[in-house]
């Protein structure tokens, strides 16, 4: 659990890997008056444990496979200040839902979790104090590789309406008009619990 000063970083801080038992994991915002920024390589990676992580709303850095086959992982807490994450940071997890802070305008690293999980998941999106709030769907979706005999070659097809979701970013920030265009695709392509919420979600008013 112990956190290591960079020397020469100023305000950063790397963590160390984490071996608690904690289901329930509120990282710090400040040690000793300064600011953690950076969360390390490794750093909960493996840990069968951990469901719930609540991160510095300063942080600004997600070191490589940080979650790494965190496979009892179902929410992350964060601010915008972190606009990627690491290599691998997700590989093996099964992420249901995530809470962004948004601090400072409206990008974040909303795209790189998305991208990382194919299973459905539920967004939220904290403006300001006094601001609008964004609840969001993004499908489930995966490829599968299908023989076709015949013609002696593979064809990949695509399941799920979540791909041409994961698609609606631009420079770090989502695209509602976009991604509302998608609809149509949940409508012909998922389940009719799928499209009903997303049509719920339609109606709330965008950040």
């Amino acid at each position: 659990r112990d956190l290591v000063r960079s020397r020469g970083l100023g305000d950063v801080y790397k963590r160390q890997e984490y071996y608690g038992n904690d289901s329930y994991v509120v990282l710090p915002d400040e040690i000793e008056g300064e600011p953690v920024t950076i969360l390390g390589d490794y750093a909960f990676s493996r840990n069968l444990s951990v469901e719930e992580i609540w991160m510095p709303l300063e942080l600004k850095e997600v070191g490589r496979y940080a979650f790494y086959r965190c496979r009892n992982l179902r929410k992350l807490v964060l601010g915008n200040r972190l606009l990627d994450m690491g290599g691998g940071a997700l590989t093996g997890c099964h992420l249901e839902e995530v809470e962004i802070y948004l601090q400072d305008g409206k990008k974040s690293c909303l795209k790189s979790i998305v991208e990382e999980m194919r299973y459905q998941m539920r967004i939220y999106l904290h403006a300001p104090e006094g601001g609008q709030e964004a609840k969001l769907l993004f499908p489930e979706h995966y490829e599968e590789a299908v023989e076709n005999t015949p013609a002696r070659i593979l064809e990949t097809h695509h399941h799920g309406a979540g791909g041409y979701y994961r698609q609606c970013f631009y420079d770090h920030e989502l695209d509602y008009r976009k991604y509302d265009e998608m609809f149509y695709h949940t409508v012909a392509e998922d389940t009719e619990e799928t499209a009903v919420e997303l049509a719920l979600n339609l109606s709330l008013i965008h950040i």
